[in-house]
């Protein structure tokens, strides 16, 4: 891949400098992103509930760097016992 593999670590750093003032997006974008984030960790709390996978990817490739990052967040949460998300 292009972005190459990102560390546990690093996914935070990068998940919280996308929603800070030091990366320009506009605010409407980090709205999205938050939203991006909540929907999915939403999605990942049903499946890891119901006992279900989730494999999480971006239709579009420009959505897949914010994607990747929150993937990586959401792993590290709910894949502790038992692998829920992909």
């Amino acid at each position: 891949a292009a972005f190459g593999i990102i560390s546990a670590g690093k996914s935070e750093q990068i998940l919280n400098k996308l929603l800070s003032d030091t990366i320009i997006l506009s605010k409407d974008e980090q709205t999205q992103i938050k939203d991006m984030y909540t929907r999915l960790q939403k999605l990942v709390e049903k499946a890891s509930l119901s006992g279900v996978c989730l494999l999480i990817d971006a239709e579009q490739s420009w959505f897949q760097p914010a994607i990747d990052v929150i993937t990586i967040q959401l792993q590290q949460t709910y894949n502790q016992l038992n692998i829920t998300s992909y």
